[in-house]
């Protein structure tokens, strides 16, 4: 039996898709959706490599790299009204397990009201062990189109932006150390930039037409 998945003809909870949308139409951050706890999903990957910045100069400019190729992964999810930020990290690889111990985070929260989970159509968190983790924990989930916009993504950027872009780590501790500090001061130092960053307006196409060129 392959990692995550089950094989047998029992019913299995079926997982949402569509737009990032509440029950009533109204898109995530608007005054109807926050009635219930819209969480967005995403994983980042930080890669122990050069992350270079801008820089005018008439001379050219020698910078050091790292050595190695390390990945600091970091799978979160964004409260998408809150911006608060709950993180599983590790530095091998992200699989259904790792997407099972986000949920049980979220569920510890003993939010009063409903978790809706907006997330990609990654395999590993489609499979049958995700989907049955989620229904035991009463958590909906909600499977968003390909090329879906990703709230989390500016994110992501902001945190490459702030303690990547320019900087020079000597080795792969003191990598994750700004990163970890980062996702940590989202509530705190990183608050005022991050409230006009994280704005979730966006453009949505009902019908959308093609026309050929």
């Amino acid at each position: 039996m392959s990692e995550g998945r089950d094989e047998s003809s029992q019913s299995r909870p079926r997982p949402t898709s569509g737009l990032p949308q509440d029950g009533n139409g109204a898109t995530l951050g608007s005054s109807t959706s926050r009635a219930a706890g819209g969480v967005l999903r995403r994983c980042g990957h930080f890669v122990l490599a050069p992350f270079l910045g801008f820089l005018w100069s008439v001379v050219r400019i020698f910078i050091q790299a790292p050595a190695g190729r390390q990945r600091f992964n970091v799978l979160a999810a964004l409260n998408a009204v809150t911006h608060e930020l709950v993180t599983v990290t590790n530095d091998s690889s992200i699989t259904s397990h790792e997407v099972c111990q986000l949920l049980h985070k979220l569920a510890d929260l003993h939010l009063s009201v409903p978790i809706t989970l907006f997330l990609d159509t990654a395999r590993y968190q489609r499979c049958a062990l995700v989907l049955e983790t989620a229904a035991r924990l009463h958590i909906e989930l909600c499977f968003l189109p390909a090329y879906s916009p990703y709230l989390i993504e500016r994110l992501w950027k902001f945190v490459r932006k702030h303690c990547l872009y320019s900087h020079y780590y000597p080795d792969f501790g003191a990598f994750k150390a700004p990163i970890s500090t980062c996702l940590a001061q989202t509530h705190s130092t990183h608050k005022s930039p991050l409230d006009s960053l994280l704005i979730p307006r966006f453009q949505l196409f009902s019908k959308p037409h093609f026309v050929p060129v």
